[in-house]
């Protein structure tokens, strides 16, 4: 595994999904899904640092602007945002000004043309066909070769 391969800071952890990541058999989509999402989580913190993008305390979540389930916009760096564990809450309660926050940060981020396709597709609801286990590993994959690109420049 990588993290035998490369000398990683000693505070630094792979997903912390135990129980799926030693699994003997082949995973399932949810189960590769969940393995994608931690490891979005872990490059995001190696490049960006683990500081909330809102109020500057230290973060331990990566957030989708735009829902998970909006499959076609799971993987888009776009849609990625680092918050600590309270501004995340307040996000997930209920709709509220962290939302517009988080909808101002990704629009400075990417752009007004961007933010406004990702919310059409967003709203449009529509299921995304190339969402399978080939695409999710291959995502996998493409984020564990970032790490390890990014831990050698180091």
């Amino acid at each position: 595994m990588v993290k035998e391969i490369l000398a990683l800071p000693s505070d630094f952890k792979f997903c912390q999904c135990a129980k799926v990541c030693k699994l003997k058999r082949p995973l399932s989509l949810s189960e590769l899904t969940i393995k994608l999402e931690h490891r979005q989580r872990d490059y995001y913190f190696l490049l960006l640092g683990k500081i909330c993008q809102l109020c500057g305390e230290v973060a331990n979540c990566i957030d989708h602007c735009f829902s998970r389930m909006t499959r076609e916009l799971f993987c888009d760096e776009d849609n990625l945002t680092i918050l600590c564990n309270g501004c995340h809450q307040q996000k997930t309660k209920q709709w509220n000004s962290v939302h517009l926050k988080v909808f101002d940060l990704v629009k400075q981020k990417c752009g007004e043309k961007k933010f406004n396709k990702m919310w059409k597709i967003a709203k449009a609801r529509l299921p995304w066909p190339k969402w399978n286990r080939q695409y999710v590993q291959e995502m996998l994959d493409k984020y564990t070769r970032k790490i390890e690109k990014h831990l050698e420049k180091q």
